[in-house]
């Protein structure tokens, strides 16, 4: 076995990459943001009210294909080569069914669900629009997230961050010219972001593509690969299932969540928004070394290397305590500093450096929960994540949230103590079950033929 100093490293090797790869994924976003804002407000406000619906869809078939993820790492720990080529074709094939499925139903439904949602007249014709042409590139951007998880589960997570930088500067490219019609390219607005997105998103799902047929550490797919076999999306659906659940309830709990902060004005709102953006750039590293600790972890299961996987876990542990244990002391001795890099009216930066000094205090065990969910995906064993997830945003979150800001009169201070409750509850919640070790069984590995396979033949 590995020394535990030398596991944390390739921890850490592993984990850059997939850091690099989430801000850069967070870079995309901004980037339409900035442009469409040089065209109209209703134009900038476009992508803002089609995110919930897009994301929902999107974060439920994000968090299927991330079931794949336990199967194939536990299958290439094991040696098992073939094994673990024949689950990532069937992924792949998994994850263009369900893409076509998810794609088809934002074009049927995306209008309906805007109006529900009373998206203003002036910017729905534009959000419509703009909905219907990202559907189409579903299937290129799931595709790209299934690469991701085969590549991370062989242990690459340099080749997935390079194709996000590639989809990152076409997506620059294409939107200046494409919005504002240059280069003798036409002037498509709203249109041209999506276009150039979904362009972007075809050309690296299909560098992906053919990677994996090409052949990628040892997995080489081929076509008789791709239909998803029973055994297989039964296991899907029993470990991304839960996932997926979580995700797309993570969606609509953030919907409630800013409505319950909408009661108490523009500048509560201005103030979350800025803790949004804060937290959301501090977990871009939180989510490379979760991913990275999953592969590991699932490779180590799948040898059978029990210390190992326990050393794993004790190296994730130690690094995001200590990196959020840090950002916690930023955020809560210079919260005025960090809400001045965003706006400037003195109202929003007072609200803001009370939220940010309540919730910073928490922020450690923020660390704590996003080890569990990196030992649920590496393991396979996602029922009590989902379990916790649904404590920390709905019970706690939400439901504690709405007690404290209106019977108990603390208006939205109420919800930022509900939130960095929320993060303290659901971390040591972790804690006690990551000690229990019961995720070490992994996904019932079994003997097939002299060598170790996941049960899916």
């Amino acid at each position: 076995m590995k020394a535990e100093g030398s596991i944390t490293r390739s921890l850490l090797a592993l984990a850059f990459p997939a850091f690099l790869h989430e801000a850069m994924g967070t870079l995309y976003s901004f980037i339409d943001s900035v442009f469409l804002g040089l065209l109209s407000k209703e134009a900038f406000s476009t992508p803002i009210v089609s995110w919930p619906l897009l994301y929902f869809l999107y974060f439920i078939g994000t968090g299927f294909i991330s079931g794949g993820l336990a199967i194939i790492s536990q299958r290439y720990g094991a040696r098992d080569i073939e094994g673990a080529s024949q689950a990532s074709g069937g992924l792949l094939g998994f994850t263009l069914l369900l893409s076509i499925a998810l794609s088809s139903t934002l074009i049927l439904l995306g209008r309906s669900v805007l109006t529900l949602m009373s998206v203003p007249e002036s910017v729905l014709d534009y959000a419509c629009t703009y909905l219907r042409i990202i559907a189409l590139g579903i299937p290129f951007g799931l595709t790209s997230v299934a690469f991701t998880v085969i590549s991370s589960s062989v242990g690459d997570t340099r080749t997935p961050m390079l194709l996000t930088l590639v989809a990152t500067v076409a997506n620059v490219v294409l939107d200046p010219l494409l919005i504002f019609g240059l280069a003798g390219f036409p002037a498509l607005g709203v249109k041209g972001a999506a276009i150039a997105t979904v362009s972007a998103g075809l050309l690296v799902s299909a560098i992906a593509i053919a990677i994996l047929f090409r052949g990628h550490r040892g997995i080489a797919l081929r076509p008789s690969l791709l239909a998803p076999k029973r055994e297989l999306l039964s296991l899907l659906l029993r470990i991304g299932g839960p996932l997926a659940f979580v995700r797309a309830s993570n969606v609509l709990a953030s919907i409630v969540l800013i409505s319950l902060v909408s009661k108490f004005g523009t500048v509560a709102i201005a103030a979350y928004g800025v803790s949004l953006r804060i937290v959301e750039l501090i977990q871009t590293f939180t989510m490379g070394v979760s991913r990275a600790t999953a592969v590991m972890l699932g490779q180590s299961i799948g040898a059978r290397k029990v210390e190992q996987a326990l050393a794993v876990v004790r190296g994730a542990l130690l690094v995001l305590f200590s990196y959020l244990l840090a950002c916690s002391a930023v955020l809560v001795l210079l919260p005025e500093h960090l809400v001045k890099i965003f706006l400037q009216e003195q109202s929003v930066i007072e609200e803001g450096t009370s939220l940010l000094s309540v919730v910073g205090v928490s922020l450690p065990f923020l660390g704590l929960y996003v080890v569990l969910e990196a030992v649920a995906r590496g393991s396979g064993r996602t029922g009590l994540y989902t379990a916790v997830s649904i404590l920390r945003l709905w019970l706690v979150r939400i439901g504690l949230g709405a007690v404290l800001a209106f019977p108990l009169r603390l208006n939205e201070y109420g919800l930022w103590i509900s939130i960095a409750t929320s993060n303290v509850v659901a971390g040591l919640v972790s804690l006690a079950w990551i000690l229990r070790r019961g995720w070490l069984e992994g996904i019932a590995l079994s003997r097939v033929g002299g060598t170790q396979k996941a049960g899916l033949e």
